[in-house]
């Protein structure tokens, strides 16, 4: 066995394989972030008849999926009985008004009264003191005296009931006067009402409900409709707790996504930017709700319920190395090829 010969040694060699390569990117980049959401109304408002009656005109447009314009008529109440009000109002204005100047001929009459009254106690007043004047130089008698003095007394009394009466009317032209305004605000109030019989969208919207129909009486305050403006929709998005950790410090708020709807042949593509933040952290989520504000959305035919892909830029990582997802192995590894000797040497990264 000792002088058995030995086998032949086998030469290692080396194995070598074809792979692809690309030339890697340095610089500054933005990773984007994909996720999913879905279309919701920034504004949906329940339309209620502000007065009761008659329906007596609803839109053609006001129905599930229709589209009234700002400043379109939706519903129209009957005005006949608030038109009555109306006119009933104006003509209690007027008698206010016409009661206001009947009441300020009274009471300039009660001034041009106490005027003459307290002209006729001067000429009375001077009369009794000459009177007296004449009496002491033994001219006149007392009795002629005496008539002086209850001419006087008279003119007194007169002055008195002249002054009171001015005093009343100065009050109750005040009182016409707030009259007037009481009336005035039936008319505004009245006005109103009327006004009210019509009722008006206020913005671009789009149906979502109605019970408005020709010939039925509503109640005041009662429900007609339900829509959402048309021009106002958001999407809603859950970004994980690392996508928020990443972004919030980078900027959140502004930042400017993609709202895809995957349809057949054309998706529809809406540009937007993130509006708020949620108002409380769903765990069921497992991420943080936020509201993108999109652009533009009236051309499109997004609906509030909408699945859709959001996809924004991430946070920008300066003199950071680009390469392809399928170049990265288990634990961060790829492989890098050194110029001089042709060969794979493996290296390690902390993938953002």
């Amino acid at each position: 066995i000792e002088n058995r010969e030995q086998p032949p040694e086998r030469t290692a060699f080396e194995r070598s394989f074809t792979v692809e390569t690309i030339p890697a990117t340095q610089g500054t980049f933005a990773p984007a972030i994909s996720t999913f959401g879905e279309i919701v109304a920034e504004q949906v408002i329940n339309v209620r008849a502000p007065v009761a009656g008659k329906i007596v005109f609803v839109s053609d447009n006001l129905r599930a999926g229709g589209l009234v314009r700002a400043g379109e008529i939706i519903v129209q109440v009957d005005r006949f009985d608030y038109e009555s009000a109306l006119a009933d109002a104006l003509s209690a204005l007027e008698d206010a008004r016409l009661a206001l100047r009947e009441a300020e001929e009274q009471l300039r009459i009660s001034r041009l009264n106490v005027d003459f009254a307290a002209s006729s106690l001067e000429l009375a007043t001077a009369d009794l003191n000459r009177a007296k004047a004449l009496f002491d130089a033994g001219s006149v008698t007392s009795q002629q005296l005496e008539a002086r003095e209850l001419v006087v007394s008279q003119r007194e009394q007169t002055l008195r009931q002249a002054e009171s009466s001015l005093v009343l009317l100065e009050t109750t032209v005040r009182r016409r006067a707030t009259a007037i305004l009481t009336a005035e605000r039936r008319v505004e109030t009245a006005q109103r009402t009327l006004d009210e019989t019509t009722i008006i969208a206020p913005f671009d919207a789009i149906v979502v409900s109605n019970t408005a129909v020709p010939g039925t009486i509503v109640s005041q305050n009662e429900a007609v409709a339900s829509f959402y403006d048309a021009n106002a929709l958001e999407a809603r998005f859950t970004l994980s707790e690392q996508q928020f950790g990443l972004l919030i410090s980078d900027g959140l708020i502004g930042r400017t996504l993609e709202v895809i709807w995957d349809i057949e042949p054309d998706p529809v593509v809406v540009a937007g930017t993130v509006a708020r933040i949620g108002a409380q952290v769903n765990a069921s989520l497992g991420g943080i709700e936020l509201f993108a504000h999109l652009e533009n959305v009236a051309a499109t035919p997004l609906r509030p319920g909408t699945f859709v892909a959001i996809a924004l830029s991430g946070k920008e990582f300066e003199n950071a190395l680009r390469i392809p997802e399928t170049a990265l192995y288990e634990g961060g590894h790829f492989y890098v090829i050194d110029r001089k000797s042709t060969r794979l040497n493996s290296s390690h990264t902390d993938i953002s």
